[in-house]
């Protein structure tokens, strides 16, 4: 994922160097690695949290080289702030997708990419039109507030691994029933046994140790493989209706669901074939709720 966040809306670009609090301890808590990358104008801002991730071996950091930099323009800062316009708007996602390509020919289906947001943003070059499964889970994860230290969050990583490993086994084959089976009507049925019962035990366990909590949506894009096809047309039907066919719950007064749909989107080429394409999350923050 980048090291920082870009939002451009309409005519205005905003560019934060660092990440809030909240999604430090997600990633800390859901992720097995994070490599961050950055490149030249903007570099990856440290601190003694992410000093902490790395030396947990979750965090590590990856520059890319910006041939359209020069190191001369900070000196002057009108130039500099024509610099950093133009990196962010020609520059940053095209580094962004050659770095990540580069560290999945490194490392074949041990990354995926993961950015903050409603849509995955990608350079034309490296996009391609998919049809996909998207599965979003919305206020099903717990996250620990930013006054809650890291090395608690990674105490209970370790010491509630049970949990945790129950969500995420739950998912992985969940994933492989939508992505594999032609049985999409069996990918619901193991939800409603196994993926509810999984998310209110990493809650109460989350509540005991954290108490009061963030709740974290995320939404993934699974490739549909060429099994999975001719089925996916069900996906429409089967899981038009998360409420009452998804079996819907609540957790600390929000209302908690799974949703799956198939739908056209743009991902990243060179993630086909690695059955999860891509990550977008966000987290409710309109107050706190309760694990």
């Amino acid at each position: 994922m980048s090291a920082y966040s870009v939002d451009i809306a309409e005519k205005e670009v905003k560019v934060s160097p660092d990440m809030s609090p909240e999604y430090m301890r997600y990633f800390c808590l859901y992720w097995d690695r994070i490599m961050l990358l950055d490149a030249p104008p903007i570099s990856y801002g440290g601190g003694q949290e992410k000093e902490i991730l790395k030396d947990a071996g979750i965090l590590s950091v990856r520059s890319a080289f910006n041939p359209d930099w020069e190191p001369t323009s900070i000196r002057d800062p009108k130039t500099f702030g024509k610099q950093l316009t133009k990196y962010v708007m020609t520059r940053h996602f095209p580094l962004f997708a050659e770095e990540v390509g580069r560290l999945m020919q490194e490392e074949p289906g041990k990354w995926t990419i993961h950015q903050n947001g409603s849509q995955l943003i990608l350079p034309k070059e490296h996009r391609v039109e998919q049809l996909t499964a998207k599965m979003q889970l919305t206020n099903c994860l717990p996250v620990p507030r930013g006054d809650i230290s890291l090395d608690k969050v990674l105490d209970f990583k370790l010491n509630r691994s049970d949990e945790l490993e129950g969500l995420h086994t739950t998912l992985t084959e969940l994933y492989l029933k939508i992505v594999q089976s032609q049985d999409l009507q069996t990918a619901q049925d193991f939800y409603v046994k196994q993926l509810s019962q999984a998310v209110r035990d990493l809650n109460s366990a989350s509540h005991e140790s954290f108490g009061f909590c963030h709740l974290a949506s995320r939404k993934v894009s699974l490739e549909l493989s060429g099994a999975s096809f001719g089925g996916a047309l069900a996906l429409s039907t089967v899981f038009d209706d998360p409420i009452s066919k998804m079996g819907a719950f609540a957790i600390g007064g929000l209302l908690s669901s799974v949703k799956l749909t198939m739908e056209k989107s743009l991902e990243y080429k060179g993630a086909l074939g690695t059955g999860k394409l891509s990550y977008l999350s966000s987290i409710q923050k309109n107050g706190l709720s309760a694990c």
